[in-house]
């Protein structure tokens, strides 16, 4: 059996289903039919089906319907914790993102609670590791549990939220937010606001003097920050970010690290789509190329 990683999709379900069909042609396994997974190879998912492209509810879906593992990332938090992030995205964030970028906060309170739901039910993950590489959105760190924790931690924080849902669909909203804050919740610092929570291997943030985000929890790391040697397929910190910053390469390996966020940047013309593909023996990485 093969790994299969795509990430951060982020509403470009076309974008991503095209890769894989081309994946499949390169590689001779048969992935995927009429857009559903009909492979035996296991499909990981690392985060961030949705806000950015105009098949948001789309993606989400099909994340749900198709993935073998679906690890949570920052906009499935953003969905699960609205309230607490409308305080910590600043406001410039909500004027430069139209509604395909706000998703999360323009969902139906029915889809949000599906998406709580999954959570709650182990249906999404924090991470998964089945034979060398551990897949994350943003990468795990030496200091985190181990992973049957971190998720068995996910789970109960989807329990709790999915509780407070319930009553929210009814239309006591109330609790649902006091849920969210109890869990994690917004902080002002010197370095601007952070994100800090009972779990903070998952959600904390931490910023440097600058204001950039250099360590927190599985879905906020920072892909140059992320100082560690273990073996691990993320995404999360963008392609066209980390060429900014001196990295040449698509995609991008930091130590035994991988990055593989390519789909916006071949959206634009700037990168092909990333995609990983393990067994027992290895690692390979495949970058089909779209026709534009």
């Amino acid at each position: 059996m093969k790994i299969v990683c795509i990430t951060d999709i982020h509403g470009y379900l076309d974008e991503a289903l095209a890769a894989i069909q081309k994946l499949e042609e390169k590689i001779g396994i048969k992935l995927v039919e009429d857009g559903e997974w009909v492979s035996d190879h296991k499909l990981v998912l690392n985060g961030d089906m949705f806000d950015r492209g105009s098949q948001n509810r789309e993606s989400l879906r099909w994340a749900l319907d198709n993935s073998d593992v679906y690890n949570i990332g920052n906009h499935e938090f953003f969905a699960l914790f609205p309230d607490v992030t409308k305080d910590f995205m600043s406001q410039s964030y909500f004027e430069n993102h139209g509604e395909n970028g706000l998703y999360w906060f323009n969902m139906g309170e029915e889809e949000r609670h599906r998406l709580i739901q999954a959570v709650a039910e182990g249906e999404i993950t924090a991470a998964y590791k089945h034979y060398n590489y551990t897949y994350s959105h943003s990468g795990v760190r030496s200091s985190y549990p181990e992973i049957p924790k971190i998720n068995s931690k996910l789970e109960e924080v989807g329990e709790k939220l999915l509780e407070s849902h319930k009553e929210a669909i009814k239309g006591n909203y109330k609790e649902f937010e006091q849920t969210q804050r109890e869990i994690v919740d917004t902080v002002e610092t010197k370095n601007g606001k952070e994100l800090r929570g009972k779990y903070p291997f998952l959600f904390d943030v931490a910023r440097n003097d600058r204001g950039e985000t250099t360590k927190g929890g599985i879905v906020w790391n920072r892909f140059q920050h992320l100082e560690t040697s273990k073996k691990q397929v993320v995404g999360h910190t963008r392609g066209t970010y980390l060429r900014q910053k001196g990295l040449e390469m698509n995609p991008q390996w930091r130590k035994q690290a991988l990055n593989i966020n390519t789909i916006r940047d071949a959206v634009n013309g700037k990168s092909d789509i990333a995609m990983t593909i393990e067994d027992e023996e290895k690692l390979e990485s495949h970058e089909p190329r779209l026709e534009n």
